[in-house]
């Protein structure tokens, strides 16, 4: 398991992190969502809902916007190899 004295911060992935988030906003906005306000995982959770995530695309942001919120956040501790894999 990771933890804070052990991982230092790791801007790229904090920067493309940021860069998903805006992404998949963007891409909810498009049939007239409005995501101002809303959580990553409320945005991946209505594109799911709406179908426009499947397979692959829907298993991998189900973690995602967690595995973000803990760097984002900097609880590295709770990120487990399990969801570096995944």
């Amino acid at each position: 398991m990771l933890n804070n004295s052990t991982r230092p911060h790791f801007p790229p992935f904090t920067f493309a992190c940021a860069v998903l988030g805006d992404t998949l906003k963007r891409f909810a906005n498009l049939p007239g969502y409005d995501s101002s306000g809303i959580n990553m995982l409320g945005v991946v959770n209505y594109l799911k809902s709406k179908g426009l995530m499947s397979g692959v695309q829907k298993s991998l942001f189900g973690i995602m916007p967690i595995i973000r919120n803990y760097d984002v956040y900097m609880q590295w501790v709770k990120i487990t190899q399990e969801d570096i894999r995944a």
